[in-house]
């Protein structure tokens, strides 16, 4: 069960990647989003039908809606669900009712990191923790993740670091010598555009690249409240024709992306254990990041990549 951003996430990859690797002879798999009414998740619900999931959006605005609620119920009934996964906030408040309708229902969440940069999602971070201790497992994907829930009393915490399919994320052989010495350097942003993320930090990095008369184009994939006031910077330093905007990409598109990158640069102020970072390093990308969350579990600073202070 997820409540969508709107843009995907590591959560969302998680959730197909459990879709596509769970035995179906033991389990029946359903995937429940709850979503705005403004939101289009075409992507994860195309990407979870492929793989034969049932999937379910519920459509809501408020932080506890209803008719969401209700519609949980009933799907709950219907398939006789025993265990109910969380992968955020709302959910893990939707999951801590329901374990008081359904005495016997399983409730776990897996913590992919908490936000803490603006008021509403502090107040929300509070309750979570509090929460949390309420569960039957709470789920860590990164040894910092799980330091923090302990550190607030989550003593049903266990540490099942993020993973990727590396079959699937395989780069095709690079010319090491390119005929073209011409081209642009290519410098990626991948990943939900918002304040945690640290877009602005990206635009300004690329900034002071570009000032040294760098051949470089910054490519950004992904979407989020943060893409306008990006873009609005990118135009106020009149470098619109050094960016690219890709908008959200499905696997298949964002592994041409990889494909492409010279180079992955994250300027995230929080991270849990980003999955970019990790399919970036399967697809032989150099990765430049912020030293923060969990992104020192895999990157060792000027041994497989750079890291820096947020």
């Amino acid at each position: 069960m997820r409540q969508s951003t709107g843009a995907g996430g590591g959560a969302d990859t998680i959730i197909l990647n459990s879709a596509t690797h769970i035995d179906s002879s033991q389990f029946l798999f359903i995937a429940v989003y709850l979503r705005k009414f403004s939101e289009d998740l075409s992507i994860i619900s195309n990407s979870l039908k492929e793989r034969r999931v049932s999937y379910f959006e519920f459509p809501g605005n408020s932080i506890f809606n209803v008719e969401q609620f209700m519609n949980i119920i009933k799907l709950i009934r219907q398939y006789k669900v025993r265990i109910i996964h969380c992968h955020d906030p709302k959910t893990d408040f939707y999951g801590y009712l329901l374990k008081i309708f359904f005495p016997k229902l399983k409730i776990i969440s897996t913590i992919h990191g908490w936000t803490r940069k603006r008021y509403r999602s502090i107040l929300y971070t509070k309750l979570d923790k509090f929460l949390l201790k309420k569960f039957d497992a709470v789920i860590a994907v990164s040894e910092n993740i799980e330091q923090i829930a302990k550190k607030h009393g989550i003593y049903r915490t266990h540490l099942i670091q993020n993973g990727i399919d590396i079959n699937k994320w395989q780069p095709e052989k690079r010319d090491i010598f390119p005929e073209d010495l011409t081209r642009h350097f290519t410098v990626g942003f991948v990943g939900r555009i918002s304040k945690e993320k640290g877009p602005i930090d990206f635009v300004r990095v690329a900034q002071k690249i570009l000032n040294q008369e760098a051949n470089c184009e910054f490519w950004v994939a992904g979407g989020g409240p943060g893409r306008k006031s990006m873009r609005l910077m990118i135009k106020q330093l009149g470098v619109e024709n050094k960016f690219q905007f890709l908008g959200q990409l499905d696997d298949n598109k964002l592994h041409t992306l990889y494909q492409k990158l010279d180079l992955l640069l994250l300027t995230s102020y929080t991270e849990g254990l980003p999955m970019t970072i990790l399919e970036a390093c399967a697809m032989s990308v150099p990765v430049v990041a912020t030293n923060v969350g969990g992104v020192s579990e895999i990157i060792t600073h000027d041994y497989n990549g750079f890291l820096a202070d947020a």
